[in-house]
């Protein structure tokens, strides 16, 4: 599509190149009819015959040129409009030379002949050009909008293919957890078909009994006990001395004072 917009591109360029020499040359050609002088009679009969036959040969052309367009197109296009307008200009100039056809052999000015004749050939090639510039500009017109729309398409194409991915992982998701819930139920049953009961549970018929004495002497030696050790413990794990002996003991050094504590 690209190269097809490249392309027309091209062509549209020429065209317009075209279209610009050939005003160029239709003004360059009346301006050179003005300067020529005119005679009442330019064409011999010889001459006017020949032209008209090429006119008529135009003539023929541009009316099956206009039957093919209507085949494709309706009135109102563009390119059968030129073309209408093209067979009554070659028309135009038929009756113009059909009135100037007299019995009599007459000598003209074949240069202004000729310079006329180019300026009726730059004429029809202007309008075709015209005609064909107008055709390229609506293809490109119309091929921008088909580039717009594909961009746009292809905006949403990977909106879409995003879109996808992202349900696809939602569903692998959704589809792992149903099959992690489906085999632990599976599991959750085959444990439970394992299980049977060996004996039920019955109430007691009575409450059972308790000896208390025994559980208090057992509470009053081994509190006694626990006593014991912790004042033990209190004892060797102290950082302090109670009595002059020993700091004799363990310093090694003679008490020289000692200062009674009494409480206040």
């Amino acid at each position: 599509m690209l190269k097809q917009r490249s392309d027309l591109d091209t062509a549209l360029k020429f065209s317009l190149n075209s279209i610009s020499e050939l005003r160029n040359r239709i003004v360059a050609t009346k301006s050179q009819l003005t300067a020529l002088s005119k005679s009442n009679s330019r064409y011999t009969p010889t001459e006017r015959d020949k032209i008209v036959i090429e006119a008529k040969t135009k003539l023929l052309e541009l009316r099956l040129k206009e039957q093919e367009l209507k085949r494709k197109y309706n009135e109102k296009n563009p390119l059968v409009v030129e073309a209408k307008r093209e067979v009554d200009l070659v028309n135009q100039f038929l009756l113009d030379q059909e009135e100037g056809i007299s019995g009599k052999v007459k000598t003209g000015n074949p240069v202004y002949q000729n310079v006329e004749i180019d300026l009726f050939k730059s004429e029809g090639e202007l309008n075709s050009q015209l005609a064909r510039a107008e055709a390229l500009k609506r293809q490109v017109k119309q091929l921008d909008n088909d580039i717009a729309d594909l961009d746009s398409n292809e905006t949403k194409l990977q909106n879409l293919k995003r879109q996808v991915a992202i349900n696809e992982k939602n569903y692998k998701t959704y589809a792992d957890k149903q099959e992690e819930a489906r085999m632990s139920e599976a599991m959750n049953r085959l444990k439970l078909s394992n299980i049977s009961i060996i004996q039920n549970a019955e109430v007691p018929a009575k409450p059972e009994s308790s000896n208390r004495m025994m559980k208090i002497v057992v509470g009053a030696i081994m509190g006694l006990f626990s006593g014991m050790a912790c004042g033990y413990l209190a004892e060797m794990l102290g950082q302090t001395f109670s009595d002059p002996e020993s700091v004799e003991m363990y310093l090694d050094i003679p008490v020289v004072l000692t200062v009674p504590y009494k409480e206040a």
